[in-house]
């Protein structure tokens, strides 16, 4: 019989560790009084081309309805976008389940690129260009930092990410140049913020961060 010495329980069958605390196990393992009963899996790749395929047809239905009526439908292209980014996230779910810190930045990228296309399909009032992209890549420079921490990532592969968002965060430039961003304050914040962040990554890791960056460019 299997015990944990951290839990003082004894367990039945054979188990890798402590269901409680996770902890490993001493003594002899015994047979699984339940016998395990095969269940069929689906596979991932499946379920992506059976998501793919929906999205197809959905897509499909939308133009359908288009090309007959003789014109799109105001809500018609933000329903469109609607089945990409639910398609994307489903992606993102399957593939970075593991990482967390990789599945909530791919979540507010997404989340930013929604917010802009809506914005375009609707006039273009400028708001998401305004407000939610300065606001959305300082609070992922935060996020960053804080479950990095939090998780105990290596210090190279934090500020991987940092240094992807900041450069993301340079494009907003672009808008201001392009006279779409009419009240840059916001933008002006936000990139003081994440430079003055990037400043204390080169400070303080300063030699990392060369090796970081040798290494992804292979100088």
């Amino acid at each position: 019989m299997q015990k944990c010495a951290r839990c003082k329980i004894d367990i039945l069958g054979n188990k890798k560790c402590c269901p409680l605390c996770g902890g490993k196990l001493s003594g002899v393992p015994e047979e699984d009084p339940f016998p395990m009963v095969p269940r069929r899996k689906l596979r991932r790749t499946t379920f992506i081309r059976i998501n793919a395929f929906l999205l197809v047809i959905f897509e499909a239905v939308m133009i359908t309805i288009a090309v007959s009526m003789g014109r799109l439908l105001p809500w018609m292209p933000l329903a469109m976008l609607a089945g990409v980014a639910v398609f994307a996230d489903i992606i993102s779910l399957l593939y970075f389940r593991n990482n967390i810190m990789k599945l909530t930045v791919n979540q507010i990228y997404v989340g930013m690129a929604v917010c802009f296309v809506v914005d375009w399909f609707t006039s273009f009032h400028g708001w998401s260009v305004v407000w939610v992209l300065p606001s959305c890549f300082a609070f992922c420079m935060i996020w960053i930092l804080f479950i990095g921490v939090i998780l105990k990532y290596h210090p190279r592969d934090i500020m991987m990410y940092l240094l992807l968002n900041f450069v993301l965060s340079l494009g907003q430039i672009f808008f201001l140049r392009r006279n779409m961003n009419l009240f840059p304050y916001p933008v002006y914040i936000s990139i003081a913020f994440e430079t003055v962040v990037m400043a204390g990554v080169l400070i303080f890791r300063g030699r990392m961060f060369r090796d970081m960056t040798e290494r992804f460019f292979n100088v």
